[in-house]
């Protein structure tokens, strides 16, 4: 028998080392942000640790708001250019795009592997692993994302709210989906473009499959169930691999806010204390340099280096950390609750065939594919397993690559698979488990982050994993009996390595000799555990960790895109957050909550004196101008004021759709001299409108008159700051507006007959008042309505035990709602409303 198996890894190795060389060229470097210089003590807002499937989408995010300054570490460089075409999948592991990092042999699964381990392929570039990832997209089953929303006490997380990040990152671009019921489970504007490849082949197997009991759909997307047979969509547009390289850091090219760092390496987190406050890196010329966050850290490398990066950083399990001297930050269980999809490889030797293959085109994926999902109790909504139905030609080098490069089994295993598939056609099933419940973990194996760390997959290690991939083999094997299987005399091709072994018995023995990996690691530093539900570390200022690593439970579907709507998730989270911390032109003590609904503080007085307080009357200090995270539509423009002139001179804000400065209290002495108001000019009235990207303003515009005090800011603060103004805009300006109008859909309950109360659901910052009273004026205009809202009381505590109750608080409000492409709203005439108690 002839070593087709060495043969073919042989070729491949000669492939990779010409794919290196033509690396070296960067022929895609063009498509991204130019490789920045760093330089020692500088700092960003944001740091973002590793470009790769979630940092990508992130610094993106970030650095659409041009007010953040971002940097982007990556370990590795720009994806070369074979990454671009879905052909060429299967040379990409084992390069230098490549981490390979292996796991530890455990003596028990995955012992017909190469070496018996699993080369834990990741992507070591821009893009990470959706980079070299076999491109197929799906947003997965919704029990599995109301199984997080469970388990976090959080119901962001569920499927019908977090449907809305798959969509926005989708651009369906599949003529026949778009017409059908499933149209409305996708976005049509997002970055990823998605369509489906169908084929007369594909069609004979959903028959098949159909025979089984698993109906075919157009779509295996759904908000009740995923069960079902289809041909998948593939993350493929403008015959491109939609990577999130490609997808979105290629659209931050110009961004000057943005600095990515190429082939750098960031050694640990440093920390003041338990606060966060920068990185320790090292560059390409082994130089190592210190770079400060002025916001967040915020580690994004990966399900194995996540947690190794926290770990050698003292953030990890006390012991473990202690072993190697590395002094503790915060003990929290990272590494562990490490999860993976088992998987099996079956191949079936189909129908004999002589047909000259056609040339391969590199722009689709290379074979005909089908995605099939299915439950042993036939009453379950949601899915035990999946399988992956590739469908290779007669002797394909691509399927003999699938095994030995991928799947890296022996070459034994591979070479039976060779001689199956001289003359005949073979279907090449990837079988893997949905949720299962075994679970691994990463170590360090040094305190130098340089050093790979340990990692344990714990394969089959909860029996009750490897005895339902028994029961779900066993299902599936039912195919062999279809009218068409039967028609070609389809037959699962034998191993060797269960020869004797029959019923049960032959397939637990298959089950565990044909393990491997799905390469979808997750939930090394999981949510509840080591990240709360806004993925900031716990115990921990500034650091959060967005990841595959954040996922509390397994999903069925590849962690690819559950980081991208992890990304986008944070995306609100971080809005919702900075929100909080937004105030106008005075800086309420913490954070001015009441901003987050349109209250815009412009001067606050002591009840009994009529004098400003401090910090009630605290002008804003803050370095950080603007945090909102923006889509790419939304335009930004910021108005700088030089300083704060003498009495009697005025800076005028064109009101334009953008958000209050982003204010952080510190502490200023002799505030009581500085008010602040803010007053319209009652001649005219703005809209404001956002159309293709440009904010413009109607031939009738309002300006905003502030009056500043009498001695200039920087006698008092080290920084002059960049504002934006408060929208007070309205086009439908004859139309009262109540806060039911613009305040998010379930977030109101009736208290009283007339009456709407505010109900905030998740934790806030609480607000803290240093006076007994405070007001805020707005002069109005026939157009604009002054409107006052009453509190009858606040409270201010912890988990609902309240610590203090203000008086009567008086506000004025101006309206700030809009979104993009839409007029913004005014606010008139609110009703009374009552603030939930406000947490830290």
């Amino acid at each position: 028998m002839s070593d087709a198996a060495a043969t073919t890894l042989t070729t491949i190795s000669a492939v990779q080392s010409a794919l290196t060389v033509l690396s070296a060229l960067q022929l895609t470097a063009f498509r991204y942000p130019s490789d920045c210089s760093l330089t020692n003590a500088s700092s960003y807002d944001f740091i973002v640790v590793g470009g790769g499937s979630a940092g990508s989408v992130l610094a993106y995010r970030l650095s659409a708001n041009t007010s953040h300054k971002v940097l982007l570490i990556e370990e590795g460089s720009y994806p070369p250019l074979e990454t671009e075409f879905p052909l060429l999948f299967t040379p990409i592991p084992k390069t230098s795009v490549d981490y390979d990092t292996s796991s530890v042999n455990d003596g028990y699964a995955n012992q017909n592997l190469q070496d018996q381990i699993i080369s834990l392929t990741q992507g070591k570039m821009l893009g990470g692993s959706s980079s070299l990832n076999h491109m197929i997209h799906v947003q997965g089953d919704p029990h599995d994302y109301n199984q997080w929303a469970s388990i976090l006490g959080d119901d962001s997380w569920n499927y019908e709210n977090v449907l809305q990040y798959f969509k926005k990152l989708e651009n369906l671009t599949d003529v026949d989906l778009l017409a059908s019921s499933f149209a409305d489970l996708h976005g049509t504007d997002g970055m990823i473009k998605i369509a489906r490849e169908p084929s007369s082949t594909s069609a004979k197997y959903l028959e098949a499959f159909a025979e089984l009991g698993i109906p075919t759909v157009d779509d295996t997307t759904s908000k009740t169930s995923s069960i079902g047979a289809a041909d998948p969509l593939y993350a493929i547009g403008d015959n491109l691999r939609q990577s999130n390289a490609l997808a979105y850091l290629a659209r931050a090219k110009s961004f000057d806010n943005l600095c990515v760092a190429l082939s750098t390496k960031v050694q640990k987190i440093l920390f003041d204390g338990t606060t966060a406050t920068g990185v320790q890196v090292s560059t390409s010329s082994g130089e190592s340099l210190v770079l400060y966050a002025n916001n967040e850290v915020i580690v994004s490398a990966g399900a194995i280096h996540s947690p190794q990066l926290l770990m050698v950083s003292g953030i990890g399990p006390k012991s473990h950390l202690e072993s190697f001297d590395i002094s503790v930050v915060a003990d929290l269980p990272v590494g562990q609750n490490l999860m993976d999809h088992p998987s099996a490889v079956l191949l079936i030797q189909m129908e004999a065939s002589t047909e000259t293959t056609p040339a391969a085109n590199p722009y689709i994926f290379p074979v005909p594919t089908t995605t099939f999902y299915a439950a042993i109790d036939s009453t379950q909504t949601y899915p035990d397993y999946q399988t992956i139905n590739l469908v290779f030609p007669h002797d394909s080098g691509a399927m003999m690559q699938l095994c030995t490069n991928v799947f890296k089994y022996s070459n034994d295993i591979c070479n039976k698979f060779y001689e199956a598939n001289v003359g005949r056609s073979v279907l090449f099933v990837v079988h893997n488990l949905m949720m299962p419940n075994s679970r691994g973990n990463v170590s360090l194996a040094s305190a130098d982050i340089s050093e790979e760390p340990l990692v344990y997959t714990g394969t089959y290690s909860d029996s009750t994993d490897l005895d339902l991939m028994v029961e779900c083999l066993e299902d599936f094997a039912a195919v062999l009996n279809t009218t068409y299987f039967k028609s070609v005399d389809a037959t699962l091709v034998d191993t060797g390595l269960c020869t004797g072994k029959t019923g049960t018995e032959f397939w637990n023995c298959y089950a565990l000799g044909m393990s491997s990996t799905m390469w979808h690691y997750a939930g090394t530093c999981a949510m509840g555990s080591v990240v709360d539900s806004t993925l900031k570390v716990k115990g921990i200022s500034g650091l959060r960790v967005v990841d595959a690593s954040v996922m509390p439970t397994e999903k069925d579907i590849s962690v690819i895109k559950q980081q991208y709507a992890t990304t986008e998730q944070l995306e609100k989270l971080q809005r919702e957050y900075d929100m909080l911390k937004q105030t106008s032109l005075v800086n309420n003590y913490g954070y001015n909550v009441n901003n987050r609904r349109g209250a815009c503080l412009m001067e606050s007085f002591d009840g009994d004196t009529d004098q400003a307080q401090h910090p009630m009357g605290e002008i804003s200090t803050s370095t950080m101008h603007n945090t909102i995270i923006s889509s790419p539509e939304t335009v930004y423009r910021e108005i700088v004021h030089d300083n704060f002139r003498s009495e009697g001179s005025t800076t005028t804000i064109s009101n334009i759709n953008s958000q209050p400065l982003h204010s952080e209290h510190k502490e200023i002495n002799n505030m009581n001299k500085f008010k602040t108001k803010l007053h319209s000019n009652s001649n005219t009235v703005q809209s404001s409108v956002k159309s293709n990207n440009v904010a413009t303003t109607s031939s009738q515009s309002t300006t905003y008159t502030v009056s500043h005090a009498s001695q200039l800011i920087e006698d008092k603060v080290p920084y002059i700051p960049k504002h934006t103004d408060c929208m007070i805009s309205e086009t439908s300006v004859n139309t009262k507006k109540t806060m039911a109008d613009i305040v998010k859909e379930g977030e109101w309950k009736k208290e009283t007959e007339g009456d709407e109360w505010i109900q905030l659901k998740r934790r806030r910052h609480r607000n803290r008042f240093a006076v007994n009273r405070g007001k805020a004026e707005v002069d109005t205009n026939e157009k604009f309505k002054s409107a006052k809202i009453k509190y009858p009381h606040i409270d201010i505590g912890r988990l609902g035990r309240p610590v203090h109750k203000w008086p009567t608080i008086v506000f004025s409000l101006c309206a700030r709602v809009g979104s993009r492409s839409k007029v913004t709203k005014t606010l008139a005439n609110p009703n009374l409303l009552h603030l939930s108690p406000l947490y830290d």
